[in-house]
């Protein structure tokens, strides 16, 4: 009883969360999400030696300042770029850094959600997932 009550609350919080306009930002782009605020985002294609193409996202405020400070950071264990962005612009990391002058890098890795892809390789393929 008591966890079809703790679903129940779940699914209550969703919709209601759906209901107040959080519906156009569900499928949206990491880019997209970024570039509807005052900063804007760049996304770069890496492809790594071995052929899989991974995505680093480059978020900076919306000034013409040249020369800003890079900063690279990089999200932990089953995680992606998107980690530090999930706060919103007043208080994730990326956006902090870039509102502080920094030109920031988010990196990715193989496998997650902007590294699921490869020259040769199909995501399909279990040789695409026998890398360390």
């Amino acid at each position: 009883m008591k966890s079809t009550l703790t679903y129940f609350i779940i699914f209550l919080f969703i919709n209601a969360m759906n209901s107040i306009g959080f519906k156009s930002l569900k499928h949206a782009s990491l880019i997209d999400m970024v570039n509807q605020t005052k900063f804007i985002a760049v996304k770069h294609n890496v492809t790594t030696e071995d052929g899989y193409i991974i995505e680093i996202h480059q978020i900076s405020k919306l000034d013409n300042k040249k020369n800003k400070r890079v900063i690279f950071v990089q999200h932990g264990l089953l995680c992606s770029s998107d980690i530090w962005l999930d706060n919103g612009p007043n208080s994730a990391l990326a956006y902090v850094m870039a509102e502080n002058g920094y030109n920031v890098f988010l990196g990715n890795v193989r496998g997650n959600t902007y590294g699921r892809h490869h020259i040769n390789i199909s995501t399909g393929d279990s040789e695409f997932w026998n890398f360390t």
